[in-house]
C-alpha cells in the first residue's frame, strides 16, 4: 500500500491499486494450482493462504474507509516523491491513446449507440494496455459518473446486490451512472460465493452502461459471462509504438536512456506500457 500510495499521491488509491494487484497475482497463483496433479496434498492449504491474503487487504481497506482518515494519511506522505510516469502521462482524452485503433473505434461506437438493454461490454487483454483508462475516458467524455468495482467486490452475491441493485434502480438519484468491473476474471473457484451468477443476472438486463475488464477470458466462468456481453479484444502494444511513446516521455522529462537500455525496456515490457514507463 505504501508503494502505490506514493506512486498515486493518495493513500486511498494506493490501497485500491494494492488490492487490484493482489487479485492479479492471486489469479495467476490459482491458475498454477489448477495445473498441479489432482493428488497434490497442499492445494487446500494454499487456497486457504490466498483467501487469508485477500481478507487481510479487504479488512484494512474497509477499516480505513469506516474511519474516513484517507485525507489525513495522504497528507503525511513524503512530499519529495516523484509521481510515477505511468500516472503522470496517463491519457487525458481519446486522442492521447495509442494502439488498438480498431478496438477503440468499436468501443466508442458502443457508447455512442448505447441505450437501455444494450449488451454490456467486455474488454479483454493483458495488463497495462489501457482497459481501465478506456473506461475512465469514456465516462468523462460521455458524461457518466463511473462506479468502479473489482474482483473482491463481485465475488459475493450479497456484495453485488448491495452495491449494484441501488444503482440500477435509482438512476435519477445517482445522476448518470455507469458501472465498470475490473479484473472480473479474478473471481473463480472457492473465491466465488455466488457473485458471478448474480453478476450474470444483472448483465442480462442492463439499465445503465456496464463495462467489464479481464486479462483472460478462457475460464469456465468467463465463458458464461461472455454469453451475455459484447467482447472487444485488445492486443499488446507493438514495440514500434512503445518506442515512439517512450521517446516522447523522455523528451518531456529531459531524460536520456542509451539505445541498448531503451530496447531492453521495450522488449521486456511485452506490450505493457504501464510496466515500461514505471521501469
Amino acid at each position: 500500500p505504501l508503494y502505490y500510495s506514493l506512486s498515486s499521491s493518495t493513500v486511498q488509491e494506493g490501497f485500491e491499486l494494492t488490492m487490484k494487484k493482489s487479485e492479479s497475482y492471486l489469479q495467476e497463483a490459482r491458475g498454477a494450482i489448477d495445473s498441479l496433479p489432482a493428488k497434490f496434498s497442499h492445494k487446500e492449504f494454499l487456497e486457504f493462504l490466498f483467501l487469508t491474503v485477500e481478507h487481510y487487504n479487504e479488512f484494512w481497506y474497509k477499516k480505513l474507509q469506516q474511519e474516513n482518515i484517507w485525507s489525513e494519511l495522504s497528507s503525511n506522505l513524503p512530499k519529495w516523491y516523484t509521481m510515477m510516469w505511468s500516472e503522470k502521462y496517463r491519457p487525458q482524452n481519446f486522442m492521447d491513446l495509442i494502439g488498438n485503433e480498431d478496438a477503440r473505434q468499436l468501443f466508442a461506437g458502443w457508447f455512442e449507440k448505447w441505450k437501455k438493454g444494450t449488451k454490456p461490454l467486455l474488454l479483454v487483454g493483458p495488463p497495462g494496455i489501457g482497459k481501465t483508462t478506456l473506461a475512465n475516458l469514456a465516462g468523462r467524455n460521455f458524461g457518466y459518473d463511473m462506479i468502479s468495482l473489482n474482483a473482491s467486490d463481485v465475488r459475493n452475491k450479497k456484495n453485488i446486490q448491495e452495491i449494484l441493485e441501488p444503482v440500477l434502480g435509482n438512476q435519477t438519484v445517482l445522476g448518470k451512472p455507469m458501472i465498470f468491473v475490473d479484473e472480473v476474471d479474478g473471481v473463480h473457484g472457492r473465491s466465488d460465493y455466488g457473485g458471478v451468477e448474480a453478476l450474470i443476472n444483472i448483465l442480462k438486463e442492463p439499465t445503465v452502461p456496464i463495462i467489464l475488464a479481464a486479462n483472460n477470458d478462457s475460464s469456465d466462468k468467463m465463458k458464461k459471462i461472455k454469453k451475455t456481453v459484447k467482447t472487444i479484444a485488445l492486443r499488446p502494444l507493438p514495440p514500434r509504438l512503445l518506442r515512439l511513446y517512450l521517446n516522447m516521455v523522455l523528451e518531456k522529462e529531459n531524460a536520456y536512456i542509451n539505445p541498448g537500455r531503451l530496447i531492453k525496456l521495450i522488449l521486456e515490457s511485452n506490450g505493457d506500457i504501464r510496466s515500461m514507463l514505471n521501469s
